[in-house]
């Protein structure tokens, strides 16, 4: 079980919110998960949990470039900035879901690669927008690394 700090809500609605969020929002609560999970690695001198934060960081880097192909080309502002029943920061966030175990966090992280393939879905079938299908693309890519998370496990 995730223990989320100042979260009053279900772990669903969590993975719905963060994989939905602002792209720039998402990216950093995936680079807190990722610094965290590599902070983790070097102190127990763990391969598996290096593999994990490459995966993550490369997700994130995926997020990042979907915000730059979205950013002033498209409205990206149905996605929100805030979780809703979330007090915290999302440096606590972050750090809260990467000190999980390990398979609440291969759970967490592989159901918001499934929120991941579902934005990049909705976004491929939009008709006429050549900048929606470059989005999906980058969003695709995210949820692939996301799942690699399982097989490092």
């Amino acid at each position: 079980m995730i223990n989320i700090r100042n979260y009053n809500g279900t772990l669903d609605d969590l993975i719905f919110a963060v994989g939905n969020m602002h792209y720039d929002v998402t990216a950093a609560v995936l680079n807190k998960i990722a610094d965290s999970i590599t902070k983790k690695a070097y102190d127990t001198n763990s391969s598996n949990l290096r593999d994990i934060a490459n995966c993550v960081y490369e997700a994130k880097e995926h997020i990042n470039t979907a915000w730059t192909k979205c950013k002033g080309k498209m409205d990206c502002s149905k996605h929100p900035r805030t979780v809703i029943g979330f007090s915290g920061t999302f440096d606590e966030l972050g750090y809260d879901i990467s000190n999980s175990s390990y398979k609440d966090l291969v759970f967490f992280l592989d159901k918001m690669g499934d929120d991941l393939l579902r934005q990049a879905d909705a976004d491929w079938k939009r008709s006429g927008a050549e900048e929606r299908k470059k989005l999906a693309a980058q969003l695709y890519n995210a949820a692939n690394n996301l799942y690699k998370v399982r097989f490092e496990v």
